[in-house]
């Protein structure tokens, strides 16, 4: 699919339409959550919007939908995922989309990409992603990423993984990210969006691939919150003045629950 003025393959699922709908087999039956069968070596490319997607209303099959060997390039993005559920995206590749290669953003169940290839250039992103539940929330396994590196006249970079506040929910933990590779002389892979300075964001560089020093630890967003406990000696600024790369640091997330009590005072001890 090619050179539409918005979208090239879009799973609009709300009805069932046409002289399907009239057929008996097909009676009360909700296509947003029947089973996907095969979506397998499809392509898209040169679309003014999205390569691909599952919205509106968003796809949430009862079995596990797979995406296999897509390709999608030169869309505005390559594929967005949103209000959607069990999906696996495998052997994909995006590439060269003006905006990113993935928007992921208000999912219900967690949806997952993995064995896939990211290229971009200056200016772009590979994975954009929100603040979402456990449940909902992004993972990407065994995943290349390159051409992010490349400089901007501006100065600044692409963002391989790039975490913004898009719908971002009150709950919200960080995405699965395990096995991926970027280029040997990445800047940052990962960046923090705008209006994200009163939330927690942590995500762990476990190998040191994913920022200039090759050592590993966590991205943190700057904020007294995040750093109060951390030796900022450890920090250096990320790919802009909302990101630190801690090295060398271990963070863990210890949510407490109080309930409805509003007399509680938390103290903190070595």
């Amino acid at each position: 699919c090619a050179g539409s003025q918005n979208t090239g393959i879009w799973f609009e699922l709300r009805a069932i339409r046409g002289k399907s709908a009239e057929l008996s087999e097909n009676e009360g039956k909700d296509p947003n959550v029947l089973p996907l069968h095969t979506f397998k070596d499809n392509t898209a490319h040169s679309n003014n919007n999205h390569g691909m997607t599952t919205y509106f209303l968003g796809y949430r099959p009862h079995s596990e939908a797979l995406f296999e060997g897509i390709t999608s390039y030169q869309n505005r993005f390559g594929l967005m995922l949103h209000g959607t559920s069990n999906v696996r995206v495998k052997d994909a590749f995006f590439g060269m989309n003006t905006d990113s290669g993935v928007l992921y953003f208000g999912n219900f169940i967690t949806n997952i990409i993995e064995n896939s290839e990211f290229v971009g250039y200056c200016g772009t992103s590979g994975i954009k992603f929100s603040l979402e539940p456990r449940r909902s929330q992004v993972e990407v396994y065994s995943t290349s990423f390159s051409g992010y590196n490349d400089a901007c006249n501006s100065g600044s970079y692409g963002k391989p993984l790039n975490i913004g506040d898009i719908q971002s929910k009150k709950e919200y933990d960080m995405p699965i990210l395990s096995n991926l590779t970027f280029d040997s002389n990445i800047a940052h892979a990962l960046n923090i969006g705008t209006n994200l300075e009163n939330r927690s964001i942590f995500i762990e560089d476990h190998d040191g691939t994913m920022n200039p020093s090759g050592l590993p630890g966590f991205y943190v967003n700057d904020a007294a919150h995040m750093t109060t406990f951390i030796d900022t000696d450890l920090c250096s600024p990320g790919l802009n003045n909302r990101a630190l790369f801690c090295e060398n640091t271990c963070l863990r997330r210890i949510i407490v629950d109080t309930g409805s009590k509003d007399d509680y005072q938390m103290v903190v001890a070595p």
